[in-house]
């Protein structure tokens, strides 16, 4: 009764396929950002679920075998990278990063580019603009400041990506970009591609989180933004 018996055991995977397909969620439910060869997962409503759900999404949507499962689960809660046989995945707060092996998303800016009114890095889907005008006609918001524009040096002003042993100036001491990515809970995949402005004097702004301690005159300021080129597509201060 071999034969029987191989009809019935296939018969019962298909059943619980689709029992599991209906219960977890859609990958476009999770979906944060998608590149051409990588997917940023929101991990949130993936706890939620028992694991057999969170071991079925992770075989259904990226064919992962058991024991890559299984490590990357254990990962879920605590973080950390894992390599399989056909992904490089980062999981760090609340954020999954699934990146095809030997096709790296996006580069850091190395090295900087210079900045003097406007520039467009559309690898980052980013533009950044500088106004100058009075310091009380413009407003900050998370994604632009307002510097004194007598305490930057304009002809050295750049854009690059944050490397090891960066630090900033605030509230009167050297604090390391490290800790700063830490207090506001950035995923660690994004670190290495974070932009960071910059002038011959050290850091000025890092990017969407925070400027520097430079005491001006506050009559004429320099307004930095950064935009999405395309309001469709992710960049790297979604998180």
């Amino acid at each position: 009764r071999v034969q029987e018996h191989i009809f019935q055991t296939a018969e019962l995977n298909r059943e619980l396929s689709d029992f599991l397909n209906k219960r977890i969620p859609d990958k476009t439910d999770l979906l944060k950002w998608k590149g051409i060869s990588f997917d940023v997962l929101d991990t949130r409503m993936l706890l939620g679920l028992a694991p057999i759900f969170q071991r079925w999404f992770f075989y259904r949507n990226y064919g992962l075998g058991y024991r890559e499962v299984d490590e990357l689960l254990k990962k879920l809660r605590a973080g950390g990278h894992l390599e399989t046989g056909e992904y490089e995945i980062w999981v760090s707060f609340g954020e999954i990063m699934i990146a095809r092996r030997g096709h790296i998303p996006l580069e850091p800016i190395q090295p900087p580019l210079r900045i003097k009114r406007n520039l467009t890095i559309l690898e980052y889907n980013m533009a950044l603009q500088i106004l100058v005008g009075r310091c009380r006609d413009f407003k900050e918001t998370r994604n632009s400041v307002l510097i004194s524009e007598d305490v930057v040096d304009r002809s050295t002003l750049q854009i690059r990506s944050w490397k090891y042993g960066d630090r900033v100036y605030l509230s009167g001491k050297m604090v390391k970009v490290k800790d700063i990515f830490q207090k506001h809970r950035v995923p660690v995949w994004r670190r290495r591609l974070w932009t960071i402005v910059e002038d011959k004097y050290g850091i000025l702004w890092i990017v969407g989180l925070v400027k520097a301690d430079r005491k001006g005159n506050g009559k004429n300021c320099l307004r930095l933004e950064v935009k999405k080129i395309n309001e469709q597509k992710g960049w790297i201060f979604d998180y």
